[in-house]
């Protein structure tokens, strides 16, 4: 039995929503919100929400839909899931043929044909009569969205796949979301390589000896949930609360994969945040990871950005080139090459993450003319050796990216295994300076603890100043003196002459 969504039904559905694991979670966000709607208007006619009804009464699939924008007997199959216990019963069909009768009955069609071929699941669709035709409209997945749905999530799979004790797995999964697309998971070689590290759940994780869980004080410069306004003249935007993949080293882990925490009902409150301040005049866009969004939902938070007058620069992290590079298409740059000037950081850590199909996606976005540069996360086991990470670098500008930042691990709770020490960073950076182009050496930075900002730290090339010259150390060890400035000897003044009288030759006195 088919009939309207009861509120009664919102909390079943969300459930079978995310057991299906089909949709990102900022998806589940937006169905949540469209039911919301629905619910407090029932009787609006512009979409509507149903549930098929499993053998016990209760909600074993639903379906979002409604007129298409801007098109006339048109429309749009916006969502539609199926419990996992249910599929396979024909619950899905049973919501399409329900669609298609309904369709037919509000525009007065009483013979109903499905165009041969044609798949209301997988793209457009045509349902046609003798006098009239009327096309209902599916979202078709992309690639990116078809190898997504394949990552690595449950607990089961982990174990099975890397070799790992499923309760162990049970319990990290509780502290914090696992998630590994296929594409990267392909990258991992040996257990305990370097990509291994970045992603692959360890029991360290649950030590709970050190670190925090918000070491930089972001929540205490949030004035709206998703902002974060640290600097003079720039504020971060969080829009997405979901990644690709999830690194085990996370700084938000606190937020991402928690939808409650990183909302898509904020996003309006950001920008109303940012069009109240106009010393803002660069915004990064971020998250989670903001190229988890579908190109249009992201377009319009880019484009609301760009029509703030105040703001120069929009920057957008992610780390999707990395780790689901199939994301990057031609549609995606060609949108976002509309809202120039228009940067995207991204994130690699080691040199075997830059591969033909990441090549590809940074080349895509590089052609559309938006600059691109790195941030490194310093981790053990991954990158703190010096050849690697000068490995790295150097093939980032071989793919047009500029290495930006190397940040010392944020001191983030269940990280200390990941974590080097200063030292370690420090050799690293002498290890580039002078043994590659100037080009291939970011910005080593401790991201302080506390909200203290980013600080560069630099090795020792000062040894000594003094007011005739400088010492310098070079790359190679070697000293060299560079004389200061030689200060003029300042000028006494002269003293002023004192006043000087004289009667001679003066008129007599009458």
């Amino acid at each position: 039995m088919i009939r309207p969504m009861q509120a009664r039904d919102k909390a079943p559905v969300l459930g079978l929503i995310r057991a299906t694991e089909f949709f990102t979670a900022a998806e589940v966000g937006v169905a949540e919100e469209l039911m919301d709607v629905y619910l407090d208007r029932p009787d609006q006619k512009d979409y509507g929400v149903v549930v098929v009804e499993n053998d016990q009464g209760g909600p074993a699939g639903y379906m979002t839909w409604g007129p298409t924008p801007l098109a006339e007997d048109a429309y749009d199959l916006y969502w539609m899931a199926v419990a996992p216990s249910d599929q396979g019963k024909g619950r899905g069909k049973e919501l399409v043929r329900w669609l298609e009768a309904e369709v037919g009955r509000r525009n007065g069609i009483s013979d109903i044909r499905k165009s041969p071929g044609s798949r209301i699941s997988t793209g457009p669709a045509t349902i046609a009569s003798s006098t009239r035709s009327i096309s209902v409209r599916s979202l078709e997945m992309d690639e990116w969205q078809r190898l997504l749905r394949g990552a690595l999530r449950k607990p089961e799979e982990i174990a099975r796949k890397f070799g790992l004790d499923i309760e162990e797995v049970r319990r990290i999964a509780k502290v914090f979301k696992i998630q590994i697309t296929p594409y990267y998971a392909g990258l991992i070689k040996e257990r305990g390589d370097a990509m291994w590290r970045q992603m692959v759940p360890d029991m360290a994780e649950l030590q709970a000896d050190s670190g925090e869980s918000d070491p930089l004080h972001e929540d205490e410069d949030s004035p709206v949930p998703s902002i974060v306004h640290r600097y003079p003249d720039r504020c971060l935007f969080l829009v997405s609360h979901s990644c690709a993949s999830y690194c085990r080293f996370c700084t938000r882990k606190r937020k991402v994969g928690d939808p409650s925490k990183i909302h898509p009902r904020y996003i309006e409150d950001g920008l109303a945040y940012i069009r109240s301040h106009p010393e803002v005049r660069d915004v990064v866009i971020s998250g989670g990871d903001p190229l988890m969004l579908g190109d249009r939902k992201l377009e319009v938070i880019v484009k609301g950005v760009r029509a703030i007058p105040h703001v120069e620069i929009i920057r957008i992290g992610t780390r999707v080139p990395c780790v689901l590079p199939q994301r990057v298409t031609e549609k995606l740059v060609a949108m976002l090459k509309k809202y120039h000037p228009l940067y995207v950081n991204v994130h690699f850590n080691h040199p075997d993450e830059i591969t033909p199909e990441s090549s590809r996606a940074l080349a895509l976005l590089a052609d559309a003319g938006i600059p691109l540069g790195n941030q490194t996360v310093l981790l053990k086991g991954v990158n703190d050796d010096p050849q690697v990470m000068r490995r790295l670098m150097q093939k980032l500008l071989a793919v047009r990216v500029k290495p930006y930042y190397l940040y010392q691990a944020d001191y983030v709770s269940g990280t200390e295994h990941l974590r080097t020490t200063v030292e370690k960073g420090l050799e690293i950076m002498e290890n580039l300076r002078g043994w590659t182009s100037g080009l291939a050496v970011p910005y080593y930075a401790i991201d302080a603890p506390g909200g203290g900002g980013k600080i560069p730290i630099l090795p020792k090339y000062l040894q000594a100043i003094t007011d005739d010259h400088v010492v310098l150390r070079n790359y190679a060890g070697e000293l060299f003196v560079y004389p200061q400035v030689k200060a003029k000897p300042k000028r006494k003044p002269r003293p002023a002459a004192p006043p000087c009288y004289s009667f001679d030759g003066a008129p007599p006195m009458p």
